[in-house]
Formats: structure tokens, C-alpha cells, sequence
């Protein structure tokens, strides 16, 4: 392991995992980097999973569809392929903005407590009236890259879309009371 020093602050080097190694002052392997990210992610995913299941009656009922939602959708924001897709089309590894990922859940929360929330009658109503707007917000989402990009594949795009639908219709469902 060769230890580096870095002049910049957290701030100026905060760009995804490599930066945060640096700013540390480890350098380590690329495999051994991924390994540690992914376990500290799966960490924090099992912390706020376990969080929401046992205090899924006492949670602020504003930021309860956002995180439920958040952690679901983790499940696929980590599998390699959208690191495939992703490189195909910009060339560089998969770098993800954790503001615009903020404010999806936060317009996804608007979704289920304006439109989803009052129109539900029923945890299956619920799940149906998500997968719904699930399949309409990613949808958006995906034919718009569809139309934009043209290495963005058909397939790929589809089980977006379809991820999409399962997600928004399992938190809808997780959320409602």
C-alpha cells in the first residue's frame, strides 16, 4: 500500500470514492477500493432498512417514501449494468451526482404524498397507482436518453423502466398506512 499526501480539501476533492481515498491519504488497488465502497454501502443500506422496519409506524411521514424509495432503488443503482451503459455512452466510468440523486427522491416523495398518497385506498391500490407513475417517471427518463443518445440500448432502457414501475410500486406500498 503507498501512502500519498493530498493538498486539496475535502470539498475541492469530493468527486466519488477515488477522491475520498486520497483525501485520506490511501491509494489503494482499484478492486480493494470497490470492495470497501461496496461495503460500506451495503452497511448503510442494511442500517437504514433495519431503521425503517423497526420504526416504519413512528417515521416522519415526509421522508418516509423518499428513503424507503432510496434504498430500493440502491439495489439497482449498483449493478454493473449500468456500468456498461453508462461508459458506452460517455466514455468514462459511471460518477454519481448526489444532488440530482437527492432531488429525484425528493420530486419522487412529491409524487407519492400529492398524487399516489390521496388517490389509494389500499396498500394494493397504492402499489398499483406507484408502479404507475414509476413506470411514467423513468419512462420519461429513459426515452428521452433513448431519443438523445444512440448508443443507449432498447433493452436497457426497457428494464429501467421496468425497475422503475417495481420500485415506485414497493415503496407505495411499504409507505402506506
Amino acid at each position: 500500500m503507498e501512502i500519498t499526501v493530498s493538498n486539496k480539501s475535502p470539498l475541492e476533492t469530493w468527486r466519488g470514492y477515488e477522491e475520498v481515498f486520497q483525501w485520506y491519504n490511501f491509494k489503494l488497488e482499484e478492486s480493494l477500493k470497490k470492495k470497501v465502497i461496496k461495503s460500506i454501502f451495503n452497511s448503510i443500506k442494511d442500517i437504514l432498512l433495519k431503521f425503517i422496519l423497526l420504526y416504519n409506524n413512528k417515521m416522519n411521514y415526509s421522508i418516509k417514501f423518499p428513503i424507503i424509495l432510496a434504498i430500493i432503488d440502491s439495489i439497482w443503482i449498483t449493478r454493473n449494468i449500468h456500468k456498461t451503459q453508462i461508459e458506452s455512452i460517455q466514455k468514462s466510468p459511471l460518477q454519481l451526482d448526489m444532488t440530482a440523486g437527492i432531488l429525484f427522491y425528493v420530486l419522487a416523495g412529491l409524487a407519492y404524498y400529492k398524487v399516489i398518497k390521496p388517490f389509494s385506498t389500499s396498500k394494493k391500490d397504492s402499489f398499483k397507482l406507484g408502479a404507475t407513475i414509476g413506470f411514467l417517471m423513468y419512462g420519461t427518463f429513459d426515452l428521452t436518453n433513448k431519443a438523445i443518445f444512440s448508443n443507449y440500448e432498447w433493452s436497457y432502457a426497457i428494464a429501467d423502466m421496468l425497475w422503475g414501475s417495481f420500485a415506485m410500486g414497493l415503496a407505495s406500498y411499504l409507505s402506506f398506512e
